[in-house]
């Protein structure tokens, strides 16, 4: 059933792409950074990945179709355009990449090394390497702190989001706190113990980290595939008292980011809303039916994108002051469907928005002004 649901749905946009492909005039003016024999991509929207003039990027075999096994790290100069390997990676996916991120002068990415899941810190200044014996979701490199889950648990419940390999042992099927090297484990929340904490349905598992400033708030979401389909809880830690707690999201809790230290904005499912921790009490700056990737920007004002519709096509805009700004349009061919998508995950960086774009001949980068 899941397979003929997937063959109608990719014949759906394939028919909308080809007519809309017909119709549409010119893309909006965008700087296409590709290579013909190479997938370029970014990964997540929620980390920094430009220092200066270098943007720092993914680059995999166009022959991966489904779940990537491989990838090089890579850096490309948007003023001369150069490129540069920095280093091999076999911990990768489509939607994460291998959560390559800046922190000051490092830039710190997953691994997989005889099948045991690790990452490394680069220094892009002394080009020296710290290795990591687990993996990380982000750091704070001035308030000396890594967070990480089980990447290989994630990986068995939704592999567009995990990575092939073990987890060391005392961090498996945990919400573990480290220090930025990760030689000291400083908090470690167990799976089982956040279900009756807070009396959760058991055969979960953990899925994103997100941190207020001084990460003195920290949220994930606890996962449950029920009937096919996936029911996500909002976990809050707050590290004063080390209390756990969730709390009603909605219908939906998807893509949520602290826009200060006790108020959180998200999708739930009816729109964009901002809810403050402190009482729970919600408010929507903009109703819509469209989950995406948003990033807020200041009051009543934020940019997020679109899953491509039945017709393959998906969006950039702009909400701001109560009015939606339509800001790029790209059709989405439909062999990137499931594991496999590619959103466009948009990035803000002063007056240019960065984003993966997806074609039949591969993913490629974008840089949009705006």
């Amino acid at each position: 059933m899941h397979k003929i649901k997937e063959f109608l749905i990719k014949i759906t946009r394939l028919i909308g792409w080809i007519f809309l492909s017909l119709k549409k005039k010119k893309e909006n003016e965008v700087l296409i950074l590709s290579n013909k024999k190479k997938h370029w991509f970014l990964g997540y929207y929620d980390v920094l990945l430009k220092r200066n003039s270098e943007l720092f990027f993914h680059e995999v075999d166009i022959k991966e179709k489904k779940i990537p096994s491989k990838c090089k790290i890579m850096s490309i100069n948007l003023q001369t355009m150069k490129t540069h390997k920095i280093a091999n990676s076999q911990a990768v996916n489509w939607q994460l990449g291998s959560r390559l991120q800046i922190h000051g002068n490092d830039l710190v990415f997953n691994d997989c090394v005889s099948n045991k899941l690790c990452h490394y810190i680069y220094n892009l200044n002394k080009k020296d390497y710290i290795f990591c014996d687990t993996p990380f979701w982000s750091k704070n490199i001035k308030l000396n702190l890594t967070f990480t889950l089980d990447f290989g648990r994630l990986f068995q419940e939704r592999p567009g989001y995990g990575y092939r390999g073990q987890m060391r042992s005392d961090l498996r099927d945990t919400l573990a706190i480290l220090n930025y090297d990760c030689s000291e484990v400083l908090y470690l929340f167990h799976i089982n113990q956040i279900c009756s904490e807070l009396s959760l349905p058991k055969n979960g598992y953990l899925n994103h980290i997100i941190t207020n400033n001084d990460c003195s708030k920290i949220i994930t979401t606890y996962n449950i595939n029920k009937n096919g389909k996936r029911i996500v809880f909002p976990i809050l830690l707050s590290i004063s008292d080390l209390s756990l707690s969730t709390f009603d999201a909605g219908s939906t809790f998807s893509h949520p980011t602290f826009i200060n230290q006790n108020k959180i904005f998200f999708f739930d499912g009816k729109g964009y809303v901002i809810i403050d921790l402190t009482n729970q009490i919600k408010k929507y700056l903009y109703k819509t039916k469209k989950d995406g990737h948003p990033t807020y920007i200041g009051k009543k004002h934020f940019i997020t994108d679109t899953y491509p519709d039945k017709f393959s096509k998906m969006s950039i805009y702009e909400y701001k002051n109560g009015k939606i700004k339509n800001i790029f349009d790209h059709l989405n061919p439909p062999n990137y469907y499931g594991d496999n998508r590619c959103d466009f995950h948009p990035r803000v960086y002063k007056n240019s928005i960065i984003l993966d774009l997806p074609y039949f001949s591969g993913r490629a980068i974008g840089v949009k002004s705006f």
